[in-house]
């Protein structure tokens, strides 16, 4: 849990046993994937990287986090 609050996304193991836990410790949550679906869906328009996602704007450091988060997770169901 430590190293998800420091910001990893990954973690070495020694041990088959260790997998498991890595893995459920440093996946991103539902709330987190829903949360990063409805800013990439908020900024989809062409002609800008700027958003609105309920009254709040999203720019392009929100919208690159969003896909980083969707990008983990489309690894971990491989």
């Amino acid at each position: 849990k430590r190293a998800r609050q420091l910001g990893f996304v990954g973690k070495s193991a020694v041990h088959p046993g260790q997998i498991a836990i890595i893995n459920r410790e440093l996946s991103p949550t539902p709330s987190q994937i829903a949360y990063a679906k409805a800013i990439v869906t908020a900024t989809t328009n062409p002609n800008s990287s700027i958003g609105v996602l309920n009254g709040r704007m999203i720019g392009p450091p929100l919208l690159k986090a969003a896909k980083n988060i969707l990008l983990q997770e489309e690894e971990n169901n491989v």
